[in-house]
């Protein structure tokens, strides 16, 4: 095992989950469902993920956050995940992971029967596109800042990643026409995309101006080899809600 103990918060959830995975038995770890208010004492390295707390941020020697792209800033889910950064201590991780492609998924498989009924896809996206990444890469990610920490401080120096804020926004962008051939791909027919009218939301908003698509990122650094395909994650996941209709993906 390397370096001392890890804390990861909020395991309940997907993210976390997939992060506990990731750490697996390569350090000592300790996990909680929720935001810890107290942490246990001998805590070296703090992964909080989850929704962003009103309270103090425990104290631990080093912590991880797992909090929102900065494309994201426009959206009804900044301004918490800025606030719990700006109480961070200095020397904190800060991980603003971009937009899951599993979101995508979720868009578009319910969208499904109406396209395999109508050879049409319609959503309030314009032409905009959102940069997309498999969720899986953001918990890899945090696995490596987390154990990379736990090390440093074990061999009695600070983290590599203290004081830094990490970029992870994913390397594909999605719009109406690739989500629309992902759909046919999955029907087995063609699947055109027609916006829909905008709808209320600045999530939408922000996709149809395209402030949603990243110029850059900071994940391809931090990952062991390139990034999981996004329109593969998306495909799987459409599949596995229980869309199969045959054709080359049925």
């Amino acid at each position: 095992m390397l370096g001392g103990m890890i804390l990861i918060s909020g395991v309940s959830g997907r993210l976390g989950g997939a992060i506990l995975d990731a750490v697996g038995a390569r350090a000592d770890v300790l996990a909680v469902a929720g935001h810890p208010s107290t942490l246990p004492s001998g805590v070296d390295v703090l992964v909080l993920t989850g929704p962003p707390g009103g309270a103090a941020v425990p104290w631990a020697r080093h912590v991880v956050y797992a909090s929102l792209a900065g494309s994201g800033d426009g959206t009804p889910l900044a301004p918490a995940h800025r606030a719990t950064e700006a109480r961070l201590p200095g020397t904190a991780t800060v991980l603003r992971n971009g937009w899951y492609a599993e979101t995508a998924a979720r868009l578009t498989a319910a969208r499904a029967d109406t396209a395999a009924a109508s050879g049409v896809f319609t959503a309030p996206l314009g032409a905009g596109r959102l940069s997309v990444v498999a969720r899986q890469d953001l918990a890899d990610v945090a696995a490596r800042v987390a154990l990379e920490s736990a090390a440093d401080l074990g061999a009695g120096r600070p983290s590599r990643h203290a004081g830094r804020t990490y970029e992870l926004e994913g390397v594909t962008a999605v719009g109406g026409d690739e989500l629309a051939g992902l759909l046919g791909w999955v029907l087995g027919r063609r699947v055109r995309y027609e916006p829909a009218p905008p709808a209320r939301g600045k999530l939408f908003e922000s996709i149809a101006a395209g402030r949603l698509e990243a110029t850059s990122t900071d994940l391809t650094a931090l990952l062991p080899s390139a990034p999981r395909p996004a329109l593969d994650v998306i495909e799987r996941a459409v599949v596995a809600r229980g869309r199969r209709f045959g054709g080359a993906a049925g």
